[in-house]
């Protein structure tokens, strides 16, 4: 495994954080569940094995929050920032890149594009849901 490592906080910096080696997977979400998370039109997301991924100096400021059993929404106790989201059963955790200063966000495909409040004028992939290595239909938006 590539060892670098990238480090970032919540909003308040109570709450930090470490990855190590290159993300699974970096892109932008749409889903309606993202959004309404985020309060945003659209979410930036990297995913890391969540042993890849430290919560310090402990998981014992952090809130956590599942909507009907989903991914698990992650944020600091004190300042309530969003600090990521726990995915596929706990395996995988997606950091918000720009809680990473020093991390190159590359982004690779638009999942949730079906969901979409704006549309996004880039040649990446764009998947109506998710890709079908990932559970999802596969289908992608027009255009």
């Amino acid at each position: 495994m590539d060892g670098t490592t990238h480090e970032g906080r919540c909003f308040c910096g109570e709450t930090r954080l470490r990855v190590t080696g290159p993300a699974a997977l970096q892109g932008f979400c749409h889903c309606t569940e993202c959004r309404e998370w985020s309060a945003g039109p659209v979410t930036a997301y990297a995913i890391w094995p969540s042993e890849q991924v430290e919560i310090l100096p402990g998981e014992a400021g952090l809130v956590a929050f599942s909507r009907a059993g989903k991914a698990e929404r992650l944020s600091c106790g004190r300042c309530g920032g969003a600090v990521g989201t726990r995915i596929r059963g706990g395996a995988m955790t997606d950091v918000y890149p720009a809680l990473l200063p020093d991390f190159g966000f590359e982004p690779a495909i638009h999942i949730f594009y079906g969901e979409r409040m704006i549309e996004m004028p880039d040649a990446l992939p764009k998947f109506l849901d998710m890709p079908e290595a990932a559970g999802g239909s596969g289908r992608m938006a027009e255009g």
